[in-house]
């Protein structure tokens, strides 16, 4: 029988053996996630406006359960379980749902008649091997600079994975860890990202069709905190057949400097590239692109923030280097990136892609009693990235600026973005507004991708229990 078969019935009979033997603990959230968008390439009725042709209003209701606890003094387990449902808004207020429902068919909820979805989110166990040793096994959430757990959708992926973590060394902790599969990417090295949220199915890790590789990911890290306000971390990843990997992070930080509460300065510096069999394909053109370059993408970033009283600002700034992969998350087709010059939109579809230089302001206020303001300008130059094979291209959907800007009659693209986001909460509900505002965009909208404008408005409400 499989886990995800397991009828009511016997879920609750489980669930309440585990209840009786442990210490366990129940949390979880649920997110209403909604998003309407203004496109100037289409016939677009506008923000708030369904339109079925068009399409641009996206929402869906993501619910997580959660139980931890523990069974002794040195085994610990986790269980989530999440669900989505578009709540029957389709043909009323939204044309499509935030998550891709492949858990029973490859449609489902608005795009066609499967149920909706549910999953296990986690299962592992945390086996404590050593006094400065732990090892934790099974489905899980990660996050490292290169392969993590993206949580602004209405829903999230994770992995299942092994990772041990040992602090035998002073002021140092090392990671070690293998990743055999997620639901944050499809089979195709040429898919576009995850635009719209975690597949509901895992699929082995970066195990693409078109390579015939077998997929999984070893993770290797070391963090040293020796000088407290300047930790340190390094990451190297190795995807078999597929590519290689290399992230380091120095974080300086300081408080109490005359007027400003802190400063930072955040330094990153990355590289990825292709190998063994997809180093091959791209030298015997098997894309037939006429792209045949196999250099590694490095990038260079780095930021600098500070506070004062209840403001904050902060000046971000990366150069990417022309290469096959974007410096992005793996685990979704380069959808997200954690270099400090992505925007909500231009994240890694933009900011993380190879031949991009891209800078980056902000500043906001906290306001007691009523919430957060942050706002934010965002200016990238994406380029042609000549000779390279861009991963993302446009199969039905969305293709990223670097695909684009390979693909029109233009040596590269300008693009700018602004963001306001406001957050506050409502009794027992966190609220986030957002209003983006982008000038050109890899969103379809006719024949010409890259050229039409964005105004985007985004709200998310999320109760924690």
């Amino acid at each position: 029988m499989k886990l995800g078969k397991l009828s009511l019935i016997a879920a609750l009979a489980l669930s309440s053996t585990l209840y009786a033997e442990s210490d366990m603990k129940v949390s979880g959230h649920a997110k209403l996630w909604y998003q309407t968008m203004d496109h100037g390439g289409i016939n677009d009725k506008g923000l708030f406006s369904y339109d079925s042709a068009a399409g641009n209003e996206w929402g869906d209701l993501g619910v997580q359960l959660k139980a931890t606890g523990s069974f002794n003094d040195h085994i610990t387990y986790g269980v989530a379980l999440n669900g989505v449902t578009s709540l029957g808004l389709e043909n009323h207020l939204v044309g499509a749902e935030t998550t891709r429902n492949n858990w029973t068919t490859n449609t489902g909820g608005v795009n066609g008649t499967s149920s909706q979805p549910f999953w296990f989110h986690e299962v592992f166990i945390n086996y404590k091997a050593a006094e400065n040793t732990n090892v934790k096994l099974g489905r899980q959430e990660l996050d490292t600079p290169l392969a993590f757990t993206e949580k602004w959708n209405a829903t999230s992926n994770s992995f299942e994975a092994l990772v041990a973590v040992n602090s035998d060394l002073p002021d140092t902790t090392l990671v070690a860890a293998w990743i055999s599969k997620g639901n944050g990417a499809t089979s195709s090295i040429a898919s576009a990202p995850q635009v719209f949220g975690a597949e509901t199915q895992f699929n082995g890790y970066m195990r693409y069709n078109e390579l015939g590789n077998k997929g999984g990911a070893l993770a290797v890290a070391a963090i040293n905190n020796s000088i407290q306000s300047l930790p340190l971390q390094a990451w190297i990843y190795h995807i078999p057949q597929v590519a290689n990997a290399i992230w380091v992070q120095a974080d300086a930080s300081a408080k109490d400097m005359g007027p400003l509460n802190s400063a930072s300065l955040q330094v990153i510096g990355a590289s990825i590239g292709t190998q063994g069999a997809a180093e091959d394909a791209l030298k015997a053109d098997a894309f037939g692109t006429g792209n045949i370059k196999t250099g590694d993408t490095t990038a260079l970033a780095a930021k600098v923030a500070m506070s004062a009283g209840m403001f904050n600002a902060y000046a971000a700034f990366s150069t990417i280097s022309e290469g096959n992969l974007p410096v992005a998350n793996t685990a979704t087709n380069y959808k997200k990136t954690k270099l400090p010059t992505a925007s909500i939109f231009s994240d890694g579809m933009v900011a993380a892609q190879p031949d991009t230089t891209s800078f980056k302001v902000g500043a906001g206020a906290k306001f007691d009693g009523v919430g957060t303001l942050a706002v934010s300008y965002a200016s990238y130059d994406v380029g042609k990235n000549a000779g390279y094979q861009n991963p993302n291209v446009n199969s039905g959907g969305p293709a990223s600026m670097g695909f684009i800007a390979q693909n029109i009659v233009q040596d590269d693209i300008d693009l700018r973005e602004i963001d306001v986001v406001f957050k506050t909460k409502i009794k027992d509900i966190d609220v986030a507004a957002m209003y983006i505002d982008v000038d050109k965009t890899y969103v379809p909208g006719g024949a010409n991708y890259g050229t039409y404008d964005n105004k985007i408005v985004r709200i998310v409400a999320t109760l924690n229990f």
